[in-house]
C-alpha cells in the first residue's frame, strides 16, 4: 500500500514504516469505534444523533442530521421512513415547554468558540403514540481552527422514570401536605455538627415557616420544637433505625411539634436509612405529614369513651338505687297489703261487736218496755189502794171511836199508796231516759256499722290498689333489668 514511499534512503524507509503503523492503528481504532457505535446503536438504550453543520447553522437546509436506529426506537419508531434524518423529526416533537430551553442549550454549545460549554439537557419528546416521555441528551462539538462549529453529535437516553420520580419529589416537596427531610450522617452520628440536615419547603410549611432563614437546615430547627413528652420516644425510635445494621428496623413515629404560632400539632414521621456494606448508617431520609386532626379526634374519642364509661357507671349506680327503692316499695306495698288485711279483719270484728251491742240494746229496750208495763201495773194498784184507803177512812169516820184504829191504818195505806205512785213515776221517768239513751246508742251503733262497712270497702279498694302498684313496680323492676343488660352491652 505504501510502495511509493519506499526509498533507498534508510530514513525514508523508517518514516514510511512509522506512517504505515499509525495508519494501521487508526484503521483498528476506526473499526473499534464502528463496533462501539453498532453496539450503542442496537443496545443499551442509548440513541445516537449526529449533525454535520453547514456554515455553523444547525437548522440550515444543507446541514445533515442523522438519527441512529436506537434513537428512533426510543421515540417509538422503527424506520427512517417513519422518522427521517432531518432536524424537524426531532425538533417538532419537543414539548412546547421544553423547546426554548433545549434550543438555548444547543445554541450555547455551538456559540462557545472555546469549546468549554457542553450540552447536557433534559426534555420531553412526543412519542409515536402521542404521549410525552422524558429524555436526557448530551453531546459535544467539533470545530475548525477558528472555533467555528463543524459537527455536533451525542447521545439520547430515556430518563422518564427518574424525571417522573424527581417531579413527584418536587411536588411532594412543595405541595400535597408531605414534608421531606434528609440527613447526611457524619460517622453515623445524626447530631454531629458536620451532619447535614435538609428540610423541604413543604416540611417548613407544615410547621408554619416559609423560608430557610426562618427554619434553617440544621437538626435543632426540628429537635428543639419537639414536645417535651415526645422527645424521648422520638429519639429512641430514630436511634433504633440507625443502630440496626440489618436494616430491618424502620422509622415510624408520631409526635407533637411546636409550630410557628407556639401551639403544638401532631405529626407522623416515617423514614429509612442508607448504609455502607458494613451496615454503618450513611444517610437517613423520610417524610412528615400532619395527623393533628386524626390524633385529636382519637383523643376526643378516648375522652368520650371514658366519659361514657363514667356515665354508664353513674347510671348503673342510679339504677341500683332505683332498684333498691323499688324493692323497698314492693316490700312496703306487701306490708301495707298485710296491714290492710289485718285492719279489714279488725273492722269486721268491730262491726260484729257493734252488731252484738245493737242486739243487746234491743234486748234491753224490750226488757225496759216490760218493766214499764210492770210499773204501770204498780201505779194502777197504788191508785186502787189509795181509793180503798180513802173509803176506809170514810167508813172509820162513820164508826166513830170504834173506827179510830182503822182510820190510822187507812191513813198509812194512803201514805204508802202515794209513795208507791211517786216512786213508780220516778221509775217511769228513768226508764224513759234509759230508753232515749238506748235508742240513741242503737242509732249510733247502726251508723258505726255503716262506717265499718265503708271502711271495709275502702280497705278492699286499697288492697286492690296496692296489688296494682305491686304489679306495676314489678314490671318496672323487670325493665330496669333490661336497661342493665343494655348498659352492659354498651360498656
Amino acid at each position: 500500500m505504501f510502495d511509493f514511499f519506499q526509498s533507498k534512503r534508510p530514513q525514508d524507509a523508517a518514516a514510511a514504516h512509522s506512517l504505515e503503523q499509525k495508519f494501521a492503528r487508526l484503521k483498528a481504532d476506526s473499526a473499534d469505534l464502528a463496533e462501539l457505535h453498532a453496539v450503542l446503536d442496537g443496545n443499551a438504550g442509548v440513541g445516537l444523533w449526529d449533525a454535520v453543520i453547514h456554515e455553523g447553522d444547525p437548522l440550515h437546509a444543507q446541514s445533515r442530521w442523522t438519527w441512529s436506529a436506537e434513537f428512533r426506537r426510543l421515540v417509538g419508531f422503527k424506520s427512517e421512513t417513519e422518522f427521517p434524518n432531518v432536524v424537524g423529526s426531532w425538533a417538532d416533537r419537543l414539548h412546547p415547554e421544553d423547546a426554548a430551553s433545549t434550543f438555548e442549550a444547543f445554541g450555547a454549545l455551538l456559540s462557545d468558540t472555546t469549546g468549554r460549554t457542553g450540552y447536557d439537557v433534559t426534555y420531553r419528546l412526543k412519542m409515536r403514540d402521542g404521549a410525552y416521555r422524558w429524555f436526557r441528551a448530551t453531546g459535544g462539538c467539533l470545530r475548525d481552527a477558528a472555533g467555528k462549529p463543524l459537527r455536533a453529535c451525542g447521545s439520547l437516553t430515556d430518563v422518564h422514570e427518574q424525571a417522573d420520580m424527581a417531579e413527584r419529589m418536587r411536588i411532594l416537596s412543595h405541595h400535597a401536605g408531605v414534608g421531606l427531610w434528609d440527613a447526611v450522617l457524619h460517622n453515623g452520628d445524626a447530631m454531629h455538627p458536620q451532619s447535614r440536615w435538609t428540610w423541604s419547603p413543604e416540611f417548613r410549611h407544615l410547621l408554619g415557616f416559609e423560608s430557610e432563614a426562618e427554619f434553617p437546615d440544621v437538626v435543632r430547627s426540628w429537635s428543639d420544637r419537639l414536645h417535651p413528652d415526645d422527645v424521648g420516644p422520638t429519639f429512641a425510635a430514630f436511634g433504633a433505625l440507625l443502630t440496626d445494621r440489618s436494616g430491618r428496623t424502620g422509622y415510624d413515629v408520631t409526635y407533637r411539634c411546636k409550630v410557628r404560632n407556639g401551639s403544638y400539632r401532631w405529626f407522623r414521621a416515617t423514614g429509612g436509612c442508607l448504609r455502607d456494606r458494613a451496615g454503618n448508617p450513611l444517610r437517613a431520609c423520610g417524610s412528615l405529614i400532619n395527623v393533628d386532626a386524626v390524633m385529636r379526634a382519637e383523643e376526643t374519642q378516648r375522652r368520650l369513651e371514658n366519659d361514657k364509661v363514667e356515665i354508664l357507671s353513674r347510671v348503673g349506680q342510679a339504677l341500683a338505687g332505683i332498684e333498691s327503692d323499688i324493692d323497698s316499695v314492693i316490700d312496703a306495698a306487701q306490708a301495707a297489703s298485710g296491714q290492710a288485711g289485718q285492719t279489714r279483719e279488725a273492722a269486721a270484728t268491730g262491726q260484729d261487736q257493734i252488731l252484738h251491742l245493737a242486739t243487746t240494746l234491743e234486748q234491753m229496750a224490750s226488757a225496759t218496755d216490760q218493766i214499764r208495763g210492770l210499773v204501770n201495773s204498780i201505779q194502777q194498784i197504788a191508785q186502787q189502794t189509795n181509793l180503798l184507803a180513802l173509803n176506809a177512812a170514810i167508813e172509820a169516820a162513820r164508826a166513830g171511836e170504834h173506827g179510830a184504829g182503822f182510820n190510822v191504818v187507812a191513813s198509812e195505806v194512803r201514805t204508802l199508796s202515794t209513795r208507791t205512785h211517786s216512786t213508780s213515776n220516778e221509775i217511769t221517768g228513768r226508764i224513759d231516759a234509759s230508753g232515749t239513751v238506748m235508742s240513741s246508742a242503737s242509732a249510733q251503733g247502726q251508723g258505726v256499722v255503716a262506717a265499718f262497712e265503708d271502711i271495709g270497702r275502702m280497705i278492699d279498694t286499697s288492697v286492690q290498689a296496692v296489688g296494682v302498684i305491686q304489679e306495676k313496680v314489678r314490671s318496672q323492676r323487670a325493665r330496669l333489668g333490661d336497661i342493665h343488660a343494655l348498659l352492659a352491652s354498651l360498656s
